[in-house]
């Protein structure tokens, strides 16, 4: 194929073994632990204006908060496992007796 000028396609189990994902749970519950941080802080603010009431804000917006805190230790402390398969255990594909 190459001598003709076409791109062979790529044996698709190759490509599965040889895909390493980019995003881990880790980075999920970071994200995921900022953006309950940001909503916390958002709730206590509105509450704490708009009803007057700072304690209560602090309170309700506080709590979740700390919920998103926990999403954040959680991604600190929990690192995804490496993949056990990976380029290493790539054979190469094997090339039949009449092309060499």
């Amino acid at each position: 194929m190459i001598e003709r000028g076409q791109i062979p396609l790529a044996d698709p189990e190759v490509l599965h073994v040889r895909r390493i994902p980019n995003v881990g749970p880790s980075s999920r519950y970071l994200s995921g632990g900022i953006i309950v941080v940001g909503l916390g802080l958002a709730l206590a603010t509105i509450i704490s204006v708009a009803g007057e009431s700072p304690e209560v804000g602090i309170g309700v917006g506080g709590a979740i908060a700390i919920l998103g805190g926990a999403f954040i230790v959680r991604s600190i402390i929990v690192r995804p496992e490496l993949p056990t398969h990976g380029v290493a255990n790539v054979k190469p594909p094997a090339i039949p007796d009449d092309r060499l």
